[in-house]
Order: structure tokens, then sequence, then C-alpha cells
């Protein structure tokens, strides 16, 4: 049995499909099956996946009705059979090393991380790795990979299938943003060790249109993201007492991180001042949380969001945009 499902959610990729599914093929580590899910596809995706599990017995394809990149992703989990679980997104794509990069072969952990490169317009846009990284038990190395952005996304990490299914970890489909953020975090709940390499071989590819991991959000979507984010740290801190200071400060910089994002999402929407009044009544409860570890200026950044109201602070943005642009 291969050691490693790989498993690659699928919807209107046809443009850019082969690429990633070439990049895994050619893996120098090759103890692996790879999962194909066509959710629905309309274009010529799902031929593109037949075609690939007809040349390569290592490709299993599966066509299902359109359910969304979550369900699509819990479908991989239900039909994969190896003893782990690794998600690639079908617009982006990883170098000939990177299975063999997270050290699953030297090192013994629950869960192992590597870090990620931006791509835009054909170019490296920034890095986010563990290279800087001087934590080695869990929580240390969550936090780190919550302040850099590496926590939040199920790729870049393999994830123990037995621990998955043994305590029902899917992604949540009601969910449609941060849903992959909350998968993780649900799994970290289950875990005692990690291990982490500084390498970077995923290629994470921005501004595909079309494909599943691209999708505009509302304030209802991601007031229910952050509210789960809340209740599955407030677990974690439960079971990590003793290291609860570490967590608490991730949450609060993510907290913060996540309010500002959403402000300047608003700033550019048009109907970015009713979602923004949205947001704010439906989060109210999360940010009656004392949050520690900001630094003076993020404080006041979020007593600013609490105290001003959304058309103030949309005007303030705009401002703080025509300021900097001129």
């Amino acid at each position: 049995m291969p050691q490693v499902s790989v498993i690659v959610p699928v919807y209107k990729a046809e443009t850019y499909l082969r690429r990633c599914v070439d990049s895994i093929l050619v893996q120098t580590f090759t103890d692996f099956e790879l999962l194909l899910i066509d959710d629905g596809s309309p274009d010529r995706s799902g031929e593109i996946c037949d075609e690939y599990a007809q040349k390569d017995n290592r490709v299993k394809v599966f066509h299902k009705e359109n359910g969304g990149v979550s369900s699509a992703r819990n479908y991989g989990i239900e039909h994969a059979n190896c003893d782990w679980l690794c998600f690639v997104d079908s617009d982006d794509y990883i170098s000939s090393t990177y299975l063999d990069d997270f050290g699953l072969r030297a090192e013994v952990a629950d869960i192992y991380m590597q870090g990620y490169v931006n791509i835009k317009d054909g170019k490296i846009v920034c890095t986010h790795n563990f290279v800087n990284c001087t934590e080695h038990n869990l929580v240390g190395t969550l936090a780190y990979a919550e302040n850099n952005n590496i926590i939040n996304s199920p790729c870049v990490k393999l994830f123990n299938r037995c621990i998955v299914m043994e305590h029902n970890v899917r992604f949540d489909e009601r969910v449609s943003y941060g849903e992959d953020h909350l998968f993780v975090m649900n799994y970290m709940q289950y875990i005692n060790t990690s291990y982490y390499s500084n390498l970077n071989g995923y290629h994470y590819v921005e501004n595909q249109t079309g494909s599943l991991t691209h999708k505009l959000v509302s304030a209802e979507q991601y007031s229910l993201y952050m509210k789960e984010l809340s209740r599955l740290y407030g677990n974690l801190l439960t079971i990590h007492v003793d290291d609860s200071i570490k967590l608490y400060v991730a949450y609060s910089k993510r907290v913060y991180t996540n309010v500002m994002n959403y402000i300047s999402k608003c700033s550019s929407n048009t109907n970015g001042l009713r979602e923004l009044r949205a947001f704010k009544k439906l989060i109210s409860n999360v940010l009656k949380t004392k949050f520690i570890g900001l630094s003076s200026k993020e404080q006041v950044l979020l007593v600013l969001f609490k105290v001003l109201s959304p058309d103030t602070l949309l005007g303030l943005m705009n401002c703080r945009r025509k300021y900097v642009k001129d």
C-alpha cells in the first residue's frame, strides 16, 4: 500500500490542471497515490483527469456533483487508502522533491509541515517558511506557523489518516471562507507531536479565476469562520494549559489580522459598507476578549474598529489608500 494519499480537488481547472498533476507525478518520493476529485467541473477538467488515470495507475479519478472545495476534499479523505493525507490545490504546483522534503522517512510525528512561496504573474512575491523558527514542541511550532501564515492552509502539511478518521476531522461544508484554517486547527486538538522542514516546495499561485479556492466572502461567512476559530482556540487553550500564553498571543494576532483584512476587503467593494455593518454585529462577542501580545498600534486599531462606525472606518481606510497612492 502506498504511504501518502495526495488529494486534489478539481473545478474549472483545465487551464492549469496539467501543470499541477505533472508536478505531482514526477516526485522523487514515489510511494503515493493521487486522488483527483472532479467536483462537477463544466469544462474539460474531468476529461483531463481521466486521461491521467489511463496513463498512470497511481492516479485515481472520482467524479461527483458540485459541492464546493470542502465537499471535494472530504470526498477525497473518505476514499484515501494511505497512512498520510496530503492536499494540493489544482491551480498550484509543487517541486519534484516536495513529498521527500517533509522528512517522513526520517522523523516520527503526528503532523509534518513545510513552507511555501506565493506566485503572482509568474514571479515569486513572497516566501513563508520555518527558517527562523526556533520552536520544537507542538504549541511553539503552531504559534510560529500561525504568525507566519503557514498554519491556515491544509496544503504544505501531512496529516495522519488514522487520527483524521478516528476523530472525524473534516472540512466544514457550512463555511466557504477559512475552512482550510479550521480543518488544521481541528486536527491540532488531537495530536501531540509535530515536525517541520525549512524547505518550501509548494507554489501557491494567486489570482486564478474559477478555481475552488478563490471566492468572495460575505460578512456572515467571515464571521462564522472567526467564531469557529475562537471555539477551536478555546479548546486548545484548555488542552495546552502550560503553553497557554503562546497560544493566546497567536490567537490575538490572528483576530487582529482577520479584522483588518476584512475592513480592507470592504473598503474596495461596492457592498462593503453593508457587509462591514453586519460583520461588526456578528463578531461582537469575539471582540469582547482581552487580546494580548499586540503592538500598541495593533491595539489602537482594534479599539477603533470597536468604537467607530463602519462609515467612518471605511472613510479612514479610503483616505489612507489615497494618501499612500499620492
